[in-house]
């Protein structure tokens, strides 16, 4: 039994390591960045009496919108839950412009669910999972619940009453709508009759989504015509949003731009740090609504609120107490004119604060005579705030004349804490001490002493642009914070002649400048210039062979501030890999944890096969000499 026990918590152990491994990966997940809308466009037809009249609905989707509902649960527990995916407030633009060509028929609300049905029919059928419905547009495929999904909200978007119908009693099951009228359907071939669904003190007349046949609302497959299905209330669908689309009814929309900015932090004296995040949309629209998108991987972005005023500014604060890396975005959703727009991402990194290491003189006079033991001091709780460096841009490709190129920021309020170094003296003071291989101790008198406190280098930490060539026209681009292991290995490259620039001599804090590495023909250059492209510092030199070690700009900033990045870019002539775009490496905040986490569960297994093997052993000898275990 125990023999069991040891090996299912050693089980358990190496599940756990696989699961730290995973964990650490998943929160290693990549961002485009991009900001180009998607654009799609629908026909359809309105009956009005013995007139058909054509229309093309516009339809345009922010990447901030899309990448909003694909980071949210879609996970099924219940039919029930099928529901929570239908999202009338992000479609209600389209809705709108729909229900706008139905209002003047003799029947609006058939009218206007049929046209729906008409978009839908045109969405390819594809297996799948369950989809919000912005995901379906975009992706332009879904299976007969996606597509339920998308007319449920469009249909709910205009006021009609909606609910989901589930067939779990044939196979493979099937979805789709039911739709209350106020009268029975009149758009239906003569030889039929609607079919409806009595629920709640209601006829609900089915509403097929799927493309096989050009179904209007009445009209049931012949495969459901004996099938009873589970219908699924709206109750609790999305009730608010301030993620939405953008549509245009027979004329394209007309394009729009959002601007973002960030200013310097603000500190109230906690731990919070407030980032002060501001912009302007185009055309310059008062009272618009202005979401901000918050990104972090392996959760749905967070969104804030804000408007603009009368000249189309906005601002807003963002708060924050934990480290790790975002991803921040500011949309505008668009009018009935204009499209909606997304901001430039922008990734801020945001460092563990570290604390002082030496708070006081006394502090250090009380570690020397041995008085008191500082937990700051602690080597393990120092150590918590070197781990993890962070990579926000890393590209291998193929090329000559290879530039890699990006702005930074560093954000400050002005009262960072830069201590100087500082000498005090050790008074003279006894010590005992116990001798080797005896009881006897002895008692010494040390003399006074004086020491220096660092200070700086306590409290500063660096990230860096940087170009490595691994081969004839093979590089390696990368943007990240260093290691103690990256700086001991940049200074053997600049030794050995790799070009370098310490953009802490000519950067600013709280205004944008631009990094940039390049290898053009023999000639390597490492280039700062501030957000207007003037020239701030610059080192360059000639190859003298093919091989390069290292090149780019580094930048020192305090230990446990923000840094924020844009634009990150690579590009080379006869280009041959991955995408140049940005590539960003997102964090959770506790990435210096996982080498704990890993070491922990690596001990207790290793722990826990000593204790198996000796119980082994144990076995044995009592095997030998007849005892029973």
């Amino acid at each position: 039994m125990a023999r069991k026990f040891l090996i299912v918590l050693l089980a358990v152990s190496v599940i756990g390591l696989a699961w730290a491994s995973a964990l650490n990966q998943s929160f290693g997940s990549k961002s485009s960045g991009s900001t180009k809308n998607f654009e799609l466009s629908y026909m359809f037809s309105v009956q009005n009496g013995y007139d058909l009249v054509d229309h093309t609905l516009y339809v345009s989707i922010t990447p901030s919108v899309y990448e909003y509902y694909a980071a949210k649960s879609h996970i099924i527990n219940g039919a029930g839950d099928y529901a929570k995916l239908v999202t009338p407030v992000a479609v209600q633009p389209i809705a709108e412009n729909i229900r706008n060509t139905a209002n003047a028929t003799a029947y609006p609300d058939e009218e206007f669910a049929n046209s729906v049905l008409m978009i839908v029919h045109k969405i390819t059928y594809l297996k799948s999972n369950a989809k919000y419905s912005v995901e379906t547009l975009v992706e332009n495929e879904a299976d007969c619940d996606g597509l339920s999904i998308l007319a449920a909200s469009l249909m709910k978007a205009g006021g009609l009453d909606v609910v989901l119908l589930l067939y779990n009693d044939i196979n493979p099951p099937h979805m789709n709508i039911g739709v209350s009228l106020e009268q029975m359907p009149v758009s239906h071939s003569w030889w039929t009759a609607p079919s409806g669904i009595e629920y709640d003190n209601k006829t609900y007349w089915v509403a097929e989504c799927t493309s096989l046949a050009d179904w209007n609302v009445g009209d049931r497959p012949q495969l459901l015509v004996n099938a009873k299905p589970q219908v699924i209330p709206l109750t609790n669908c999305e009730k608010k949003s301030l993620a939405k689309v953008s549509s245009g009814l027979d004329n394209a929309l007309l394009p729009s731009s959002t601007s973002i900015n960030l200013a310097a932090v603000y500190s109230n004296g906690s731990d919070e740090r407030v980032i002060n995040i501001s912009g302007s949309i185009s055309p310059s629209f008062s009272n618009e609504t202005v979401a901000l998108f918050v990104n972090q991987p392996g959760y749905a972005p967070t969104v804030f609120q804000t408007a603009t005023n009368e000249f189309g500014n906005y601002a807003v604060f963002w708060n924050t107490t934990f480290p790790g890396t975002y991803i921040l975005k500011t949309s505008w959703s668009g009018s009935i004119n204009y499209s909606g727009s997304d901001s430039d991402g922008i990734t801020i990194f945001i460092g563990a604060q570290q604390p002082v290491i030496i708070e006081s003189a006394n502090d250090v006079l009380d570690n020397a005579i041995g008085t008191t033991q500082s937990q700051t001091n602690s080597p393990w709780y120092n150590s918590l705030f070197s781990q993890g460096s962070k990579e926000f841009l890393n590209i291998n490709l193929t090329g000559t004349d290879v530039t890699l190129s990006g702005d930074f920021m560093v954000l400050s309020d002005g009262h960072e804490i830069t201590p100087n170094d500082t000498t005090i003296t050790i008074p003279a003071h006894k010590e005992t001490y116990r001798l080797p291989r005896s009881r006897q101790t002895v008692t010494v008198q040390v003399p006074e002493q004086q020491i220096t406190i660092p200070g700086t280098e306590l409290l500063s930490s660096q990230f860096g642009f940087i170009l490595q060539q691994n081969g004839t026209n093979h590089y390696t681009a990368s943007v990240k914070t260093l290691s103690d292991g990256d700086l001991s290995e940049i200074a053997q490259n600049v030794e050995n002649g790799a070009v370098f620039i310490n953009a802490s001599d000519v950067a600013a804090r709280n205004v944008w400048q631009k990094a940039i590495a390049k290898v053009s023909g023999d000639v390597v250059t490492a280039e700062v210039c501030d957000e207007n492209g003037s020239l701030l510092g610059t080192a360059s030199q000639k190859r003298t062979g093919q091989d390069l070690s290292k090149l780019g700009v580094l930048m020192t900033y305090p230990t446990g501030q923000i840094i924020a990045f844009k634009n990150l870019q690579v590009e080379a002539v006869t280009k041959v890999g991955p995408p140049t775009t940005q590539n960003v490496s997102q964090g959770s905040g506790y990435e210096f944890l996982y080498p704990y986490v890993r070491a922990s569960l690596l001990l207790g297994g290793i722990g826990l096969a000593v204790v198996c093997l000796w119980q082994r052993r144990k076995s044995k000898v009592h095997s030998s000499t007849g005892s029973l275990d």
